[in-house]
């Protein structure tokens, strides 16, 4: 085993670490929802909030990957935290560092990475946010950007947890940890008063922290109205938050935190945490036309969101079929995530992405010594989906001798390990997927029939984007808000021009393919805008036939509006350029005929 390399810097840094008090900690939805995000944002299958210790790799968060933990000299970010920049793998199989890393020749098989360090005030990188993938990929100069924005969240939200931690300690310790934090705290007593500021809460208010002493906080925080009655009644109440404050001045959002100050009852602390960034993300997420970070509002896509709220709290088998790239894993994971068992584990896997026999140990796991290399005992994943969800991606490509294993672990509920005797009771939920007809490859003897009915409780179809065009300016502008916001840059607008040429496109890679060419976009677009030229290569240089222009029957004008909205897919822009109009003479007409609500 390689020896992992070392800082220079490396006992400050793990007593850095060790200060945190973070490591071996259990899971924190603060934590997590980063992930979540990061693996939404980059569309990899894995996310993970790693802490390097010692000798190991922490994982307070982990998306994909059912791990807590795995040896230094494995870890990829051990290798992160020698720079301060985001360090890119693109194939670790052609990497020499990695090449004869495990973590590449065995499971998970390791060939993207991407990881922007956890960096201190002092400067020390205690660990990394990252996202991988089992394929070979590339990111972008813009996404870089964005994986280190979200590295900064992860640290805000370690610092904040350090303060919340060492407040409930000794009195000495309070102002020694107000110091280190990147955000502000006011400590305030029964009658009103303030009686601590520190450096940062008086440059976020623009204070003097001497003069702020002894006076009424309400006198001396110039937070507008309705932040000052929400500060009011948190002070009032028995509630610790928290609570989110606009500083309109500002622009910025304040999470407030409140905090009992050790020794002193007559004392509060106000712990605030700038959370704009993070609040814009949540609402790009929340919006009406997301649900189950499903977007669209497409029939097409209603009626997946309708079933997948439907057969959630069934506890049944749903079988998940729609073309690569469709988002297929976002609707399992939905089904978890609404479901009685979202407090369990959601363990997916690739079946087309593993050796037989590698599938076979990573599935129903193995004894020490079972084969070659099996140095420790490893549960599988079914044992790991204890109480949750286990989502079998391609499941079509399963070989034969593994559909066998499986329809038997379906049948009784338990679980052989490899080279053991033994048989371990297990509960999950099964959820599959394929991009495969199932139906054909047993036609073709490549998939059991017997399984394909245990595993199809019900069926859930994904549609491809071109079947769901009407979603396309929705996933334009969700996705340009999310790389534009990451970057601090106000999301650019796509032309009529350019969603037009979007909407005409095949999309054979469907919502994967869109999510990359709009990242491009926006890399590459100037003064807010993305024209034809801002797209990649391969759309901004097609040059399909123009359409032509249909004739429409002009004896029934409200007729004729509605059929051209019918046949642009309900995309306004398009349907005025088949009646050959102006968009604004459209919208009159659609006003006129009492259609603007369509």
């Amino acid at each position: 085993m390689t020896q992992a390399p070392l800082p220079p810097n490396e006992d400050e840094r793990l007593l850095d670490l060790q200060s945190y008090e973070i490591l071996d900690s259990p899971a924190e939805e603060a934590f997590d929802e980063i992930t979540r995000i990061a693996s939404i944002i980059f569309d990899m299958p894995i996310a993970l909030v790693s802490l390097v210790d010692k000798d190991r790799q922490f994982f307070k968060s982990h998306v994909g990957l059912e791990a807590r933990e795995t040896h230094r000299n494995l870890a990829f970010c051990a290798h992160t935290i020698i720079d301060s920049g985001v360090m890119v793998v693109e194939d670790a199989a052609e990497d020499p560092r990695f090449v004869d890393n495990t973590l590449v020749t065995e499971d998970p098989r390791i060939r993207f990475y991407a990881g922007a360090p956890l960096i201190t005030d002092e400067g020390n990188k205690l660990g990394t946010l990252c996202v991988i993938d089992t394929k070979p990929r590339t990111i972008t100069l813009q996404q870089e950007n964005i994986l280190q924005a979200l590295a900064h969240r992860v640290m805000s939200e370690m610092k904040l947890r350090r303060a919340n931690s060492q407040l409930r300690g000794t009195r000495d310790n309070v102002n020694r940890m107000l110091n280190t934090l990147s955000d502000g705290v006011i400590a305030i007593n029964r009658s009103g008063d303030i009686t601590f500021v520190d450096s940062k809460a008086a440059q976020i208010f623009g204070i003097q922290i001497e003069n702020a002493k002894g006076c009424s906080w309400e006198e001396v925080l110039d937070i507008g109205p309705d932040a000052t009655d929400a500060l009011r009644k948190l002070l009032a109440g028995n509630q610790r938050g928290p609570i989110v404050i606009g500083l309109d001045r500002m622009n910025i959002e304040m999470e407030v935190r409140k905090s009992s100050v050790p020794d002193s009852p007559n004392e509060v602390a106000l712990i605030m945490s700038d959370v704009t960034e993070l609040n814009q993300m949540r609402t790009i997420l929340d919006a009406d036309t997301i649900k189950y970070g499903i977007v669209g509002r497409s029939p097409a896509i209603r009626q997946v969101i309708d079933k997948v709220e439907k057969v959630a709290p069934l506890d049944i088998p749903v079988l998940i079929g729609g073309e690569t790239g469709t988002g297929k894993d976002l609707v399992a994971n939905a089904i978890h995530t609404i479901s009685a068992r979202k407090a369990g584990a959601f363990v997916a896997i690739n079946c087309g992405a593993l050796s037989e026999s590698l599938l076979n140990s990573q599935l129903f796991g193995h004894r020490r010594g079972a084969f070659t290399g099996a140095i420790e005992d490893h549960a599988g994943l079914f044992e790991s989906a204890n109480g949750g969800t286990v989502f079998l991606d391609e499941i079509g490509d399963m070989p034969l001798p593994l559909q066998v294993s499986l329809l038997r672990v379906l049948d009784t509920k338990k679980v052989v390990r490899l080279g053991d005797s033994k048989s371990q009771d297990v509960d999950f939920r099964l959820v599959s997927a394929s991009n495969l007809n199932l139906a054909e490859l047993i036609k073709a003897g490549r998939f059991r029939e017997d399984l394909y009915y245990r595993i199809r409780g019900l069926d859930i179809h994904v549609p491809a984007l071109r079947e769901r065009r009407e979603d396309i300016p929705l996933l334009l502008n969700h996705f340009a808000q999310i790389d534009a916001m990451l970057i601090k840059e106000p999301p650019p607008k796509f032309t009529n021009e350019t969603i037009a040429m979007l909407m005409k496109h095949p999309w054979p890679g469907n919502v994967r393919e869109l999510r990359s060419a709009v990242s491009f976009s926006v890399l590459h677009s100037a003064r807010g805008m993305v024209r034809r030229r801002d797209l990649p290569p391969e759309i901004a240089m097609a040059q399909p036939a123009p359409t032509p222009q249909k004739k429409y029957v002009r004896s029934d004008p409200r007729q004729e509006v509605l059929q051209a909205l019918e046949d642009a897919n309900g995309n306004r822009t398009l349907a005025a350029q088949q009646l050959g109009i102006s968009r604004a003479t459209f919208y009159r007409r659609l006003k006129q005929y009492g259609l603007d609500g369509q």
